[in-house]
């Protein structure tokens, strides 16, 4: 069951109006339950928060699946495409061909320049605080425009395993400055990366781009990141990779073989391709799951496969816990802030809805310091008004006593005293023995009528023996 919480009226630009389902019931009491999604959040040590492009629409970044956003129909905007549609050219396959090629580039060119002027919303600086409150495991954002980034938090992906790229640069940290190897010389930015690797693993990465970042270009051989800003505005061509570039050129000076060079592309995932780190953030998450006490999914229609599975995993984690857990605290921890319910089976994922815009939810409840403060005082009184239960008496027996009865207990009195005293007095080789004696295992076998012979055909033997003894002087032994 999910609650749901309306807060403001939604405007016509949340798109096309979705019929809710079933197992979402309206709240009875809105300032109620959202007193309770507050102190959940406030008592929360371990919140993971989940962010889609709804969150930056307020910094004039346009989202993607509303009426006014990029998805929906062609735009006849400054700076789009007329001839492709702009979820076209977020395929992969707009950098196979000339045309396609550089309407891609005009749109990334727009997106970098907006993302480049915009300023943190306040719901950033809300994550950011949480961060400062040592609350925050971790932010899972799905948008390219790095604000979190310039609200303070360290954004990137742990390189925790060891996969094809890591050995690459492991290899070329190992290897020996005196030898002439050619990667050692032609590959400056390669060097540059590999001490911005290390020093990454040294910082606690606090956002995770699940879709990369927009402020930077990557090498589509070599891999390398170069800023986008020494490129901007990008050309309606392909790009080529300097790095590559160098290497070839050193190679020709060389009079070596050739080697395939790459282009510059967006450091962007397209539709139609795979995460190129798509392991390490699996691995993150799985770290993740481990330790989270709840989950706060903010602006997003939850429309992509990926991210389905990642908050119903999660969901399903804190569900399995506050079902083992006895006390309420551990209830209601997966929150939905969004203007419209997402689509499919959410079934038991979600237990509040809260429906309105992100920005003044942020403002007026999740930052407003007054009502902060208001909450406290009334969860204070709530505790304080809370009934005690009284502690249940032992039933006593309606029968008298007997003399065996009391011989019992007085026996079990006096035995505990004994007890009591000699633990006083004891010495602490009196405290080995006894753990000694009770590490011992004693058996108890029965005798079998052979080893009942045995031990008596050996005491006739002994007997003879001795009389042969007496019998017999010994050669030392002096006559009478």
């Amino acid at each position: 069951m999910t609650i749901h919480i309306p807060l403001g009226t939604i405007t016509s630009d949340t798109g096309p109006s979705i019929s809710r389902p079933k197992y979402v019931i309206d709240t009875r009491n809105s300032q109620d339950d959202i007193r309770d999604v507050l102190s959940c959040l406030r008592s929360s040590k371990k919140i993971i928060v989940l962010t889609g492009a709804g969150i930056s629409t307020a910094a004039n970044i346009p989202d993607f699946r509303s009426s006014s956003g990029l998805f929906n129909g062609r735009n006849d905007k400054k700076g789009k495409s007329k001839e492709y549609n702009a979820k076209d050219l977020f395929h992969v396959k707009c950098l196979s061909s000339h045309k396609s090629l550089a309407s891609h580039h005009i749109l990334i060119n727009t997106l970098a320049s907006l993302s480049e002027s915009a300023s943190p919303t306040p719901f950033h600086q809300y994550i950011e605080s949480l961060s400062r409150n040592d609350q925050l495991l971790r932010c899972y954002t799905q948008n390219i425009d790095a604000l979190e980034l310039k609200a303070g938090l360290q954004m990137g992906i742990s390189s925790t395993s060891k996969s094809k790229s890591n050995s690459r640069i492991s290899k070329l940290q190992n290897r020996n400055v005196n030898t002439m190897s050619l990667d050692h010389l032609i590959n400056p930015l390669l060097e540059k990366s590999v001490l911005k690797t290390t020093v990454e693993e040294q910082i606690v990465i606090q956002a995770v781009p699940l879709h990369g970042l927009i402020t930077d270009l990557r090498c589509t051989f070599c891999h390398t990141k170069i800023p986008m800003s020494d490129h901007l505005p990008l050309p309606p061509y392909a790009i080529p990779c300097p790095t590559c570039k160098l290497h070839s050129d050193i190679r020709d000076a060389l009079y070596e073989r050739r080697r395939p060079s790459g282009l510059l592309r967006a450091d962007v995932v397209l539709y139609g391709e795979e995460h190129p780190q798509g392991e390490l953030i699996g691995q993150m998450i799985e770290k993740d799951l481990k330790s989270v006490d709840c989950l706060l999914v903010v602006g997003t229609t939850l429309s992509i496969p990926g991210i389905k599975r990642i908050v119903k995993e999660i969901s399903k984690k804190l569900h399995y816990s506050s079902n083992r857990g006895k006390s309420k605290k551990n209830k209601n921890k997966v929150i939905l802030i969004n203007n419209e319910y997402p689509k499919g089976n959410w079934e038991g994922v979600f237990d509040y809805w809260i429906s309105g815009d992100i920005q003044d939810i942020t403002n007026n409840y999740l930052t407003n310091t007054v009502y902060l403060e208001e909450l406290i005082i009334k969860n204070n009184e709530n505790e304080k008004k809370l009934p005690i239960t009284p502690k249940k008496e032992r039933m006593r027996s309606i029968f008298p006593p007997t003399p065996e009865s009391i011989d019992r207990i007085t026996y079990k009195l006096d035995h505990k005293i004994e007890e009591q005293i000699d633990k006083q007095y004891e010495t602490p080789m009196q405290n080995k023995r006894k753990r000694n004696r009770k590490e011992e295992k004693f058996e108890c076998l029965i005798p079998s009528p052979i080893s009942l012979k045995r031990k008596y055909k050996k005491k006739e033997v002994m007997v003879e023996i001795n009389r042969d003894r007496e019998n017999t002087p010994t050669p030392l032994s002096k006559p009478v």
